[in-house]
C-alpha cells in the first residue's frame, strides 16, 4: 500500500471517532464489545502490521540477522561493518597497507545502539543511516521486544538478563576488546548505563531521553502495572482506545510532538506501537528495577577512567520522561557530561528529530575521536589510492 492509501485510509478511521464526549463513550463501548468478539485491528492497522516492505529501511534489509541463542530464543539485530572494511579483501594492496587498515579499523570505536521500554532497533533508523559510513555498528531488538519475540518461557524480561543478552552478543561478534560507545534511548539508557559496569573500554555512554534519576513510581504506576499483569487483556484494550485517530492518536501525541514530522515517520512509529507485545510489555515493565543514583554514579566515574564523555540528551517537551536527563546532568556534572535539549521534540526524537540529533552526534562523535568521522573515511579512502 502507498503511503497516499495509508493516509486516506487513516483519515476515514479518524473521521468514525466522534469528537464530543457523550458519543465518543458510547463509541469505546462499541469498540469494546468489537474488541471481545471480533477483531482487535482495524482495516489500517491490519495493513500497516503486514506491511515490512514499506517501512523496514534498506540497511536493516541488507544487514540484519536472527540469532538463535542457547537459553534466550531468537534474536533479531543488524550488524554493520566498518565501511573501510571491504577494503580487507583487495588483493590489489600490500600487506603493508591491509595491516594499517586493520590498525585503523581497530582503533575506531564500535556505536552499539539500545532501544526503549516497547522499542526495536529500527527506531534508530536514520541515526544509523547516518554513521554506517564511518565504523561499525550494532544492535538488537532486546528479548521481547520489536521482531526477538521468539523467546525462551523461562527468560525472564529484566535489566539485568538484557544487560548479559547484549553483552554475550557483544562478545560473539568479536567486539569485546574493541573501543565502544553505548547509546541509549529511554529504558535503554539504564541498560547501557548497567552494561558500562560489565564490559571494558566502553569510551562513551550517550543517553537519550532518559528516566529521572532517583525514579520513584507513584502508588497510581505500581496499581495499574500490577492490574494490567492480571488482566493482560484489560491492557490490550486500553491499548485500543489509547490509539483511536491512529496517527493523531494520544499514544503518538506521546512520542511525537512536531506537527511537521513526515507522514512516513508517523506511520513507522504508529506500526511499532501495534507490533509492541502487550504481555511482554507490561513483564518488562514490571520487572524493571529502576538504578539507584550510586549506580550513575559508578557508570559515569568508569568513562572518566577510560578518558571518555558522556553525552545527555533531552526534548523540550517530552512527556513520558520529562526532561530527566537534566538530572543525571545535575547528579554527574559538566566534568565528564555534555547537556543537550532539543526543541520542539517529543520523547521519540530518534526519529521525529533525526536531523537535528544527527548534527549534535557527528560533532560529539568526531571531538571523541577523529576516526569517528567522515572525513577521515575520506582521508584513508586517498591515501590507500595515493600508495596504490
Amino acid at each position: 500500500m502507498s503511503l497516499e492509501q495509508y493516509k486516506e485510509l487513516a483519515k476515514q478511521e479518524q473521521h468514525e471517532v466522534p469528537k464530543s464526549f457523550i458519543p465518543k463513550i458510547i463509541y469505546s463501548f462499541k469498540l469494546l464489545s468489537q474488541f471481545l468478539l471480533y477483531s482487535k485491528n482495524t482495516e489500517l492497522e491490519k495493513a500497516l502490521i503486514q506491511d515490512e516492505e514499506t517501512f523496514t529501511s534498506d540497511i536493516t534489509n541488507t544487514y540484519s540477522f536472527i540469532d538463535d541463542v542457547e537459553n534466550v530464543g531468537k534474536l533479531f539485530g543488524i550488524k554493520v561493518p566498518h565501511p573501510l572494511s571491504t577494503q580487507l579483501n583487495n588483493s590489489s594492496l600490500s600487506n603493508e597497507i591491509i595491516t594499517n587498515l586493520e590498525s585503523k579499523i581497530n582503533e575506531t570505536p564500535v556505536l552499539v545502539f539500545i532501544h526503549g521500554l516497547g522499542g526495536n532497533f529500527q527506531q534508530f533508523d536514520e541515526i544509523i543511516k547516518e554513521f554506517a559510513g564511518i565504523t561499525d555498528i550494532f544492535a538488537i531488538d532486546l528479548p521481547g521486544s520489536g521482531r526477538s519475540q521468539d523467546i525462551n518461557s523461562n527468560f525472564k524480561l529484566t535489566l539485568d538478563n538484557f544487560v548479559e543478552v547484549v553483552h554475550k552478543q557483544l562478545e560473539s561478534n568479536g567486539y569485546i576488546g574493541r573501543d565502544i560507545v553505548l547509546i541509549g534511548h529511554s529504558y535503554g539508557t539504564q541498560v547501557i548505563l548497567k552494561l558500562n559496569t560489565v564490559i571494558p573500554n566502553v569510551k562513551s555512554l550517550i543517553l537519550l531521553a532518559p528516566p529521572k534519576i532517583p525514579l520513584i513510581r507513584t502508588k497510581k504506576e505500581k496499581f495499574f502495572l500490577g492490574l494490567f499483569a492480571r488482566l493482560p487483556i484489560l491492557f490490550e484494550f486500553f491499548r485500543k482506545l489509547d490509539r483511536l485517530n491512529n496517527i493523531k492518536s494520544i499514544s503518538m501525541g506521546r512520542l511525537f510532538h512536531n506537527e511537521d514530522t513526515s507522514d512516513f515517520l508517523k506511520f513507522k512509529q504508529f506500526r511499532f506501537n501495534l507490533l509492541t507485545n502487550s504481555s511482554n510489555f507490561i513483564k518488562h515493565a514490571k520487572n524493571w528495577i529502576p538504578l539507584s543514583v550510586s549506580d550513575a554514579l559508578e557508570s559515569s566515574q568508569i568513562i572518566e577512567q577510560n578518558h571518555g564523555k558522556i553525552l545527555i540528551i533531552d526534548a523540550s517537551d517530552d512527556k513520558l520522561t520529562k526532561r530527566g536527563g537534566s538530572t543525571y546532568y545535575d547528579l554527574i556534572g559538566s566534568g565528564v557530561s555534555t547537556y543537550e535539549v532539543l526543541e520542539n521534540s517529543g520523547h521519540n526524537f530518534i526519529l521525529e528529530s533525526y536531523k537535528s540529533l544527527n548534527l549534535i552526534l557527528a560533532k560529539f562523535l568526531s571531538n571523541l575521536n577523529p576516526n569517528l568521522s567522515k572525513n577521515h573515511i575520506d582521508d584513508v579512502r586517498s591515501q590507500i589510492a595515493n600508495e596504490q
